[in-house]
C-alpha cells in the first residue's frame, strides 16, 4: 500500500522536528535519554525524528512532542513560527489519528490477500531451503554461543549449567552507528550489507548479536558454517524478507579457492528487494588485504573487494577510551556483574574485550612455558604462530606441528623429551585458559558431530598477538622443512612460498612453490617459474610462466612477456601484453614500455604507453618522465608530462613547472601553465600562486587560490589559509581550517587545532582536539600532546597521548615519537620502555630506535642482535648491524 500525501507529509513534519532537535536540543537532551524516558530503543527515536517511520502509538508520539517542548523552553530557546507548530502534541494527536484510521480502513481489504501471499512465500522458502544444511531459524532460536560470541571471564570454575558466561553488554560509539543503520534498513525495505571491522577479541561479534537483538527481534536469522554452505544458500534464490544473514569471521568465507564464487553471490543477493541485512565481521588486516587494489601485483580479489568497498565499515575500537572505562566501572559496580568488574580493573589499557575473551591470560599461559613438558607445547604454538603471521589461514596438520617443533627447542629441552612428548605438548596447547579459549583448537567437522582428526587452528587473539611480537623473527629451518613435507598444496602454500623467498629462503620457496604448481596453483606455478629464472633455467621459466598466465595469474602473464622481449621477439611481448591489458591489466605494457625507453626506443616506448593509457594507466608515463628527466632530456621528459596533463593527470607537469622555477625559467613556466590555468585546473592555480607569492604579488596569489579552492580542492584551502595567516588575518585562517574539518580533512583538524593553541586559546585548542577525536581523526590529541610537550608540560602531554592511545587513535609510531622525545630529554630509561611498548605493538622503527638506546647504553651485543634479526620495510633481511 503506497502513502498518501497526508503520511508523506507527516514524515516530512517529523524530519522538520528531528532537525529542530539536533539544532537546539540535542547537547541536553540526547536521544538516549528520551529513549529511557519513552522505553524505547535509541535507534527508535532516531528512526521517528528522522522521518523513517511513524510511531504506533498516538501517546508515545504525544510525550515525546511534549518533552520537546518542555526542554526548549527550559533553555529559553526562541522558537521561529514557522517551528512552533511541530511542538503542539494535540495537532499531532488529530493528525496521527486520522492517518491510522486511514490505514486501518485500507489495511482491512488486503488482509486476506497478504495472509494467502504470506503463505505462498512460506511455502516456497521451505521447499527451497528443505535440502540445505544450514536453513533460517527465528533469532529467539539462535544462542550467542551458537552465533561464535566469546563466552567471557569468570572468578571460580563454574557448574555445567554456568559454563558459557556472556556478561552485561556496555554499549559505546559504535553500537550507535550500527543500530541507527540496521533500523534504517529494516524501514526503507532495502538488503543491506554490514560490515563489522576490528581486531581480534575486540566484541565484533557481540556487537552484531546485541544489535539484532535489539532492533531485528522479530526477524529470522542464518549462520552458514562453511563457504560450501553459503554457496549453496544463496543458490537457492534471494533470502526471504526480514531475514539476517550471519557471516562472522568473513575471512573463512572470502578467502580461498571458493572466495571469489561467494563474494559474487553475495554481490547478487544486495541486488534483491528486502529487507534483508547480512552482516559480515572481519578483520582489519583481513579487510585491508581483500580492498586494496593490487600495485603491480597479481589481482586476487575483485569481486571481494567490489563487495566490501560497496559499503563504510563499521569499526570496533582495540581499546576502549577513558570515558568508556569510568562509565564502565559504575555500570559493573550497580550490576554486580562479577565478569564486568574483573575486566574493567584489570584492563588499564582500555582492552576490556579481549580480557574478558581471556586473552592475556592465553598469552601468559604461552610466555610462561619454559621447561619440560609445556615448552613443547609452546614450540608448537609457536611454530602456528609463525604459519598464520606468514600466510597460512587454514587449519594446520598435527604432522606439521610435530616436525616443525625441534627448531623451536634448546638443546637441553630436546634433550629432555620423553617419547610422548607430542601428546604432552598437545595437552598443554589444548588446554583452557579460564575455562574459554585455548592456543590450539579443534576443528569441527563440516557435517556431523564431531572434530577433524588432527587439525588444529590457531587462537585468534594468540595470531594477532604473534604479529605484533614476532615480525622481526624469521622462523627456523624445521619449520620450513617441515611446511615442504607435511602441509597440503593448497593456495597458502604458495603465501608461505613466497614469505620464504622475501626471507632469503630460496631452496624452501622452490619446493613449496613445486608443490603447490603441482596442483597448478596459479601463484605457486608463478612463484617456481622465478625460482627456475634465478637458477638460469629460462626454459622451464618461461613454460611455467605460460602456465601460470593460462591460469590466470596476470604476473605470469607480464614475466612471459618479459622474456620473450628480452629474446628479442617483440611483437609476441607486445602481443601478451596487449591481452593482459584487454583483461583489465595494464602492468605488462607498462613494464615494457619502460624497457624500450630504456633501451633507447622512445617512439616504441610512448606508443606502448599510449597502449596503456586507453586501457586506464597512466603510471607509465611518470615513469618516462622521470628516466628522460634524469638523462638530461628536458624536452622528452616534458613530452610526456604534457600526455599525462592531457588525459587529465597533470601532477608530473606540475613536478616540471617547480624544477623550471627553480632553475629560474619562470617564462617558460608561464607557457606551460597557461592553457591549464585558462581551463581552470586546481594544480595549475596552486602553482602559478606560489609563483606569484615567491614575486611579491600577493593579492594575485591569494585570487589564483580562491579560485581553486572554490572547486573544493582541500590542498587549496589549505595554501590559502597559510597566506591568510601568514598576512596577519587569523580569523580567516580558522574558518578555511574550519571548512576543511567540515569535509573530514586531517590536515584541517590538525592546523585548525594547532592554530587555535598558538593564538592563546588553550581551553578552545583542546576541545577542539577532543572533538577531532570524537569524529574519529587520529592525530586530533596527538597533535594537542606533541604541542603541550613542547610547551614543557610534559606530565599533561603524555595523558593526552595515553587518551589518544587508549581511544585507538594514536599509531604505533607516535609511540616511538613520544620515546625518541625522551631520549632527547636524557630521560633513557623512559625511552627504552615506550621504545619496547611501540615495538611490541608492531612498529619497525622502534626496534632501530630500541637498538641506538642499547648502544647509547654501552650494551651494544643486545643492539646487535636486535638488528640482525629485523627486518626492512619490504620483509627482506636487514643487512645493517648495529656496532
Amino acid at each position: 500500500m503506497g502513502q498518501s500525501e497526508e503520511e508523506r507529509e507527516f514524515l516530512a513534519d517529523l524530519r522538520r522536528l528531528g532537525q529542530f532537535h539536533r539544532q537546539y536540543l540535542d547537547g541536553e537532551l540526547p536521544q538516549r535519554k528520551m529513549a529511557r524516558y519513552l522505553r524505547v530503543s535509541p535507534t527508535t527515536i532516531g528512526s521517528w525524528l528522522r522521518g523513517h517511520r511513524i510511531p504506533q502509538q498516538q501517546d508515545t508520539l504525544a510525550s515525546l512532542v511534549t518533552m520537546l517542548h518542555g526542554e526548549a523552553d527550559r533553555l529559553g530557546v526562541a522558537i521561529p513560527p514557522a517551528q512552533g507548530r511541530l511542538l503542539e502534541a494535540e495537532t499531532w494527536r488529530t493528525r496521527h489519528q486520522r492517518i491510522m484510521r486511514r490505514r486501518a480502513d485500507a489495511g482491512g481489504e488486503q488482509v486476506q490477500a497478504t495472509q494467502a501471499l504470506m503463505s505462498l512465500r512460506e511455502q516456497e522458502a521451505k521447499a527451497r531451503y528443505a535440502a540445505l544444511q544450514d536453513k533460517p531459524r527465528s533469532l529467539a532460536n539462535w544462542t550467542p554461543q551458537q552465533l561464535g560470541v566469546h563466552p567471557a571471564i569468570r572468578r571460580i570454575a563454574p557448574n555445567e549449567h554456568d559454563m558459557f558466561v556472556l556478561p552485561r553488554y556496555f554499549e559505546r560509539r559504535h553500537d550507535h552507528v550500527l543500530r541507527e543503520h540496521l533500523s534504517t534498513t529494516a524501514a526503507d525495505g532495502k538488503t543491506a550489507l554490514v560490515v563489522l571491522r576490528g581486531a581480534s577479541c575486540t566484541g565484533k561479534t557481540r556487537t552484531a548479536y546485541e544489535a539484532v537483538r535489539t532492533c531485528l527481534p522479530e526477524w529470522d536469522l542464518v549462520f552458514p558454517k562453511t563457504v560450501e554452505n553459503l554457496l549453496a544458500l544463496l543458490a537457492a534464490g534471494p533470502l526471504p524478507a526480514n531475514t539476517v544473514l550471519w557471516l562472522n569471521e568473513a575471512q573463512n568465507y572470502l578467502i580461498g579457492a571458493m572466495g571469489e564464487a561467494a563474494a559474487a553471490s553475495l554481490r547478487t543477493q544486495l541486488e534483491h528487494s528486502g529487507p534483508v541485512v547480512v552482516i559480515a565481521t572481519l578483520w582489519t588486516n583481513y579487510h585491508r588485504d581483500l580492498t586494496e587494489t593490487p600495485a603491480g601485483a597479481e589481482d586476487r580479489f575483485p569481486h571481494a573487494r567490489a563487495l566490501l568497498n560497496s559499503v563504510a565499515p563499521i569499526d570496533v575500537p582495540v581499546a576502549f577510551t577513558s570515558q568508556d572505562l569510568r562509565a564502565l566501572r559504575t555500570v559493573a559496580h550497580d550490576s554486580r556483574d562479577s565478569s564486568l568488574s574483573i575486566a574493567a580493573r584489570t584492563s588499564p589499557n582500555g582492552a576490556v574485550a579481549q580480557t574478558l575473551a581471556a586473552g592475556p591470560q592465553l598469552v601468559d599461559h604461552y610466555e610462561r612455558a619454559e621447561l619440560p613438558p609445556e615448552c613443547f607445547g609452546k614450540a608448537i604454538i609457536t611454530a602456528a604462530m609463525d604459519a598464520h603471521r606468514l600466510g597460512w589461514a587454514a587449519s594446520l596438520p598435527a604432522e606439521f606441528l610435530k616436525a616443525a617443533a625441534p627448531g623451536y627447542l634448546t638443546d637441553d629441552q630436546r634433550a629432555n623429551a620423553t617419547t610422548d612428548w607430542f601428546i604432552q605438548a598437545i595437552n598443554f596447547a589444548r588446554a583452557k585458559i579460564k575455562g574459554v579459549a585455548s592456543a590450539l583448537e579443534q576443528i569441527p567437522c563440516s557435517s556431523g558431530m564431531g572434530a577433524l582428526p588432527d587439525q588444529f587452528r590457531l587462537a585468534d587473539y594468540l595470531a594477532h598477538h604473534a604479529r605484533s611480537t614476532r615480525w622481526d623473527l624469521c622462523p627456523p629451518a624445521s619449520f620450513w622443512d617441515a611446511a615442504g613435507k607435511h602441509l597440503p598444496p593448497i593456495p597458502d602454500l604458495s603465501a608461505l612460498a613466497r614469505a620464504a623467498e622475501r626471507r632469503g629462503r630460496y631452496r624452501i620457496a622452490a619446493v613449496l612453490a613445486e608443490r603447490a604448481a603441482a596442483v597448478d596453483e596459479p601463484h605457486g606455478l608463478y612463484l617456481l617459474a622465478r625460482a627456475r629464472e634465478r637458477s638460469g633455467d629460462l626454459i622451464s621459466a618461461e613454460e611455467l610462466y605460460r602456465l601460470a598466465a593460462d591460469r590466470g595469474s596476470a604476473r605470469g602473464l607480464m614475466e612471459w612477456a618479459v622474456i620473450r622481449e628480452n629474446n628479442g621477439d617483440l611483437a609476441t611481448a607486445e602481443r601478451l601484453a596487449q591481452q593482459a591489458a584487454n583483461a583489465g591489466d595494464v602492468l605488462p605494457l607498462q613494464r615494457l614500455a619502460i624497457h624500450r625507453e630504456k633501451n633507447g626506443d622512445q617512439d616504441g616506448a610512448e606508443r606502448l604507453a599510449r597502449w596503456a593509457m586507453k586501457a586506464g594507466g597512466d603510471v607509465v608515463w611518470s615513469s618516462l618522465v622521470g628516466i628522460r628527466r634524469s638523462s638530461d632530456d628536458v624536452q622528452g621528459a616534458e613530452r610526456a608530462a604534457k600526455a599525462m596533463a592531457d588525459a587529465g593527470s597533470p601532477y608530473k607537469l606540475a613536478d616540471l613547472w617547480l624544477r623550471r622555477r627553480q632553475a629560474g625559467d619562470l617564462e617558460r613556466v608561464e607557457q606551460l601553465l597557461a592553457p591549464l590555468v585558462h581551463a581552470g585546473e586546481a594544480r595549475a592555480l596552486m602553482s602559478l600562486a606560489r609563483q606569484r607569492e615567491v614575486s611579491g604579488d600577493l593579492d594575485d596569489a591569494v585570487r589564483l587560490l580562491q579560485r581553486a579552492a572554490s572547486q573544493g580542492n582541500e590542498a587549496a584551502q589549505g595554501n590559502l589559509a597559510l597566506l591568510y595567516k601568514a598576512s596577519g588575518d587569523i580569523e580567516g585562517a580558522l574558518r578555511l581550517y574550519g571548512q576543511l574539518t567540515a569535509l573530514g580533512s586531517i590536515n584541517g583538524w590538525t592546523s585548525l587545532v594547532r592554530l587555535t593553541e598558538e593564538s592563546g586559546d588553550r581551553q578552545g585548542a583542546e576541545r577542539l582536539a577532543r572533538e577531532a577525536a570524537d569524529a574519529g581523526i587520529p592525530y586530533g590529541l596527538s597533535t594537542l600532546a606533541g604541542m603541550r610537550y613542547k610547551a614543557g608540560y610534559q606530565q599533561l602531554a603524555e595523558e593526552m597521548f595515553r587518551q589518544a592511545h587508549s581511544a585507538g587513535f594514536l599509531s604505533n609510531n607516535m609511540l616511538t615519537g613520544l620515546a625518541r622525545r625522551h631520549r632527547g630529554d636524557g630521560n633513557l630509561k623512559e625511552a627504552e620502555r615506550l621504545a619496547r611498548e611501540a615495538v611490541d605493538s608492531g612498529d619497525p622503527q622502534a626496534l632501530r630506535l630500541l637498538a641506538e638506546l642499547r648502544v647509547e647504553a654501552g650494551d651494544h651485543t643486545s643492539a646487535e642482535q636486535l638488528m640482525r634479526y629485523g627486518l626492512n620495510a619490504d620483509g627482506s633481511i636487514a643487512a645493517n648491524s648495529v656496532s
